[in-house]
């Protein structure tokens, strides 16, 4: 409560400068009109003069910014693709290194290809270490340097400052950017906007005097933007939109910049540009198609997602407007979409679309401004669907760039007519205060995954993402009771969902309910039968229940799979040892062995933390056993030190008649190999196995 009111306190403070900025500003230029925008350059202020203006205008946008997105410092990573992107991969942990950097390059991790993403996460990692608050740092800095290049570039294309500075202003705290900004794993859209806007400022310079470099600055840029993310690959129409107003390239309107082009040599002169947002689109769809993320035709017919598509353009048109119950994730509703809302959404669109282009005349700026929305749009509108969701918030980072410059120039161009800027003056100051509070709020949501999803629950109880999600986050913390809740809710709104079933059966892993695990493996096994490691876990559920038989085949489905993994051969091999097969099962130990000879070493040092670590919650007798049987099998029992640890695993199980057995035989293989400190540790721990007791250490043994 005490950081909402000093956030609502800066808040205030703010809107105190933000006043008296506008009332300095508006008495020096506000009062007249501003001349009409052309791409031409106009009469202006005094260099000094429209200079002061300039920067303070751009001071406000920075403390618009920072005061909208100050609870940004306290959120932590949450677990929706941070995990994927930083808290769980090793190679982005490492920072900037030669193997870093080059896996960079050639992965397809997250299903896509994004290496400048990698290389900027890599970066904060070497510089942070893994402290959320420096990956928020970036995020927003970014957000704040593509807000001041908007700025930038709507007053060098228009000259018309106010009208550029509150374009800027929107972009700057609207809610439904939050989600770009809040959250570490969507660095690619604040890095991929950043290249995208310093490409359409090198577009600019180019046209201005064109050559091959000043397009080579275009092309470069757009290839950087496209590495962060695949989002732009629309640039190239975007130039064409700019090219048409205010550049005034194609002989629209007055003020045409040099000597008017036909629409056919603008095409021609993007073909270069084409090109690369080809090449973008197909690594994308190889990325995407090799992570297994894109929907198919059968699971999601065409005209469901054109239906959804149209719903979606007015849905984000909604939210602009009234950004209200914005959610991390809006689910799908596939064919239960209705057909008289996907019809009212197509009326209205092209409603809208015919509207504005029967006002490109008198108004230019409304059919470009409502191009870029529909066309930057469409590589996220969900035609090529991949994940679950009917849209997301961070999709609309760039497209509405173009609703909020019609909107403002068609505001400006009314109050002109009425006479009226000083009111809209402060009419926008209002709504602006209004967006800078929204976005505070909405940004408290991403503090970490529980008030995440929780929020997102609040708004939409039947969505499965964030039951899911909650029960996992619950579940980090500790709080299995409440996760299982969950996790049972998502079974009711989807009872075959894997990821619910996948939880539940860890969870009755952790609580010791075999069948119960068993059976959510099964369940999940019914979807995807082709997922080794559920079979390893189904059958480590059988063969904690002494069902060796079927345990082993189990292990046996996981070993065909993923013959690589060396843990499928040594739960197989036990396995077949508990069912007196011990000549396949030295074979499968073999197998193990020649992928890994170290991983007895790791079973070994397992099965001591398991069977003598101080913390009760750390101890797993059970599991000390199998993982300490598993060594004396593959290599023999004749090692003092391998039997110490069986003697040990068997304590922490109650066994304690196999311990002292097992410590016996191990005291005697030290006494007979001269291990003086070993024969007298381990002759301590055999008297407290003969007394009933386990033995608790801090430090795992020697390697055997």
């Amino acid at each position: 409560m005490q950081m909402r009111m000093a956030g609502v306190d800066a808040t205030l403070f703010s809107f105190r400068c933000i006043g008296s900025i506008l009332s300095y500003l508006m008495s020096h230029s506000i009062s007249r009109r501003e001349p009409k925008v052309v791409a031409k350059p106009t009469p202006s202020p005094p260099p000094t003069s429209a200079g002061r203006r300039d920067g303070l205008l751009a001071l406000l946008l920075a403390i618009l910014t920072f005061v909208a997105f100050s609870p940004i410092w306290s959120c932590e990573f949450v677990n929706y693709d941070d995990y994927d992107y930083v808290t769980g991969n090793s190679h982005v942990q490492a920072g900037l290194t030669a193997a870093s950097c080059r896996w960079a390059w050639t992965t397809t991790a997250a299903a896509n290809w994004h290496p400048l993403t990698w290389l900027s996460l890599m970066l904060d990692a070497q510089l942070y270490g893994l402290s959320s608050r420096g990956f928020h740092a970036t995020n927003l800095l970014l957000h704040l340097a593509n807000t001041l290049l908007l700025f930038a570039l709507l007053k060098s294309l228009t000259t018309a400052a106010w009208r550029s500075f509150f374009v800027a202003a929107l972009f700057a705290v609207h809610p439904l950017h939050v989600e770009s900004v809040a959250w570490v794993a969507e660095r690619k859209d604040v890095l991929s906007t950043f290249f995208g806007l310093l490409a359409l400022a090198a577009y600019a310079h180019y046209v201005r005097a064109p050559s091959a470099p000043r397009y080579a600055l275009v092309a470069l840029a757009m290839v950087l933007s496209q590495l962060a993310k695949p989002m732009l690959v629309t640039l190239p129409f975007v130039l064409l939109l700019l090219d048409y107003w205010p550049l005034g390239r194609c002989g629209a309107g007055e003020g045409v910049v040099g000597t008017p082009v036909s629409w056919h040599r603008l095409v021609v002169e993007k073909f270069l540009l084409l090109a690369l947002s080809a090449a973008s689109c197909a690594a994308t769809a190889a990325a995407h198609g090799g992570g297994g993320a894109v929907k198919s035709l059968s699971s999601l017919p065409f005209l469901t997602r054109v239906g959804n598509a149209l719903v979606s353009y007015v849905q984000y048109l909604r939210q602009t407007v009234l950004p209200l119950k914005l959610s991390v994730f809006y689910p799908h509703q596939g064919a239960a979409l209705g057909m008289s809302e996907m019809i009212g959404a197509a009326v209205l669109l092209g409603a809208l679309t015919a509207w504005a282009w029967w006002q490109r005349r008198r108004f230019p700026y409304l059919p470009v401004g409502w191009l870029w929305y529909l066309g930057t749009l469409v590589p996220v509108i969900g035609l090529v669907q991949v994940g679950d969701q009917a849209r997301a918030d961070r999709y609309t980072y760039v497209p509405l760039i173009g609703v909020f410059l019609l909107a403002v120039w068609g505001l400006a161009d009314l109050a002109r007519r009425w006479q009226c800027a000083r009111l809209l003056a402060s009419l926008g100051a209002v709504v602006l205060g209004y967006l800078m509070l929204t976005c505070w709020a909405q940004v408290h949501y991403w503090h970490d995954s529980v008030a995440l999803w929780e929020h997102a629950l609040k708004l939409d109880p039947e969505n499965l993402i964030a039951q899911v999600n909650l029960g996992s986050a619950l579940s980090q913390q500790g709080d299995l009771a409440r996760a299982e809740q969950h996790f049972l809710g998502a079974l009711r709104i989807r009872p075959e969902d894997p990821l619910a079933h996948t939880h539940l059966g860890r969870l009755a892993l952790s609580r010791r309910e075999w069948s119960g695990a068993a059976h959510h493996f099964r369940e999940i096994l019914r979807s995807t039968p082709e997922n080794a490691e559920v079979h390893r876990q189904l059958g480590f559920a059988l063969m904690m229940q002494g069902r060796w038989r079927e345990a082993a085949s189990c292990f046996r489905q996981a070993a065909a799979l993923h013959p690589e993994r060396v843990v499928y051969h040594h739960n197989l091999a036990y396995a077949l040892h508990h069912l007196g097969q011990t000549v396949a099962a030295q074979s499968e130990y073999q197998k193990a062995l020649r992928l890994d000879p170290t991983w007895p070493r790791g079973c070994l040092q397992r099965a001591w933390l398991q069977a003598t670590d101080p913390d009760p919650l750390r101890r797993r007798g059970d599991l000390a056993v199998i993982n300490a049987e598993k060594v004396g099998q593959a290599l023999g029992d004749q090692n003092a030190l391998l039997l110490d640890v069986v003697a040990a695993a068997y304590a922490e199980a109650g066994r304690y008649s196999d311990a002292v057995v097992a410590a016996e035989k191990a005291l005697d293989r030290a006494r007979a190999n001269g291990q003086t400190r070993l024969e007298s540790a381990i002759a301590k721990r055999l008297q407290l196995y003969k007394q009933g007791r386990p033995f608790r250490a801090e430090h795992p043994p020697r390697q055997p």
